[in-house]
């Protein structure tokens, strides 16, 4: 499950160890929260996730930050576009920017997960089997 926080929403540590304690209650699924505000980017919140075995959504988008921080044994990656969200392709180099930690964090036995959102002109589909065949 990805939980996305609005791009307005600053860090509130107490609001979020609430939240991520609930969570608990669904035993049999994962949770990533995508933070769209950097002020959530911080040891503190890192280990919040990490005592509720809660992960990073790490989130590539033009126009908010992304956090490359890993807080438990999944890995979840959104990719919505770099330079166009939803619509921008990304380019054999820039899969290869991600080739390189996906295969540092499955040889760590991290379960990786990507999701292509950048699906508006088509790129997608594309991006996902360019990506897979750089990791075979």
């Amino acid at each position: 499950m990805v939980w996305q926080l609005p791009a307005f929403l600053k860090k509130d540590a107490e609001r979020l160890e609430k939240f991520v304690k609930t969570l608990r209650h669904w035993k049999s699924t994962r949770h990533a929260i995508e933070f769209r505000h950097k002020s959530w980017f911080d040891d503190e919140v890192a280990e919040c996730l990490r005592k509720y075995e809660v992960a990073v959504c790490m989130s590539d988008a033009p126009d908010w930050p992304m956090w490359e921080e890993v807080t438990t044994d999944l890995v979840y990656i959104r990719l919505h576009g770099h330079t166009r969200k939803y619509a921008s392709n990304y380019s054999k180099p820039a899969l290869r920017k991600w080739a390189t930690p996906i295969r540092r964090w499955l040889k760590e036995n991290r379960a990786v997960h990507v999701y292509f959102d950048n699906d508006a002109e088509g790129a997608a589909p594309r991006n996902a089997l360019m990506l897979l065949e750089m990791l075979r």
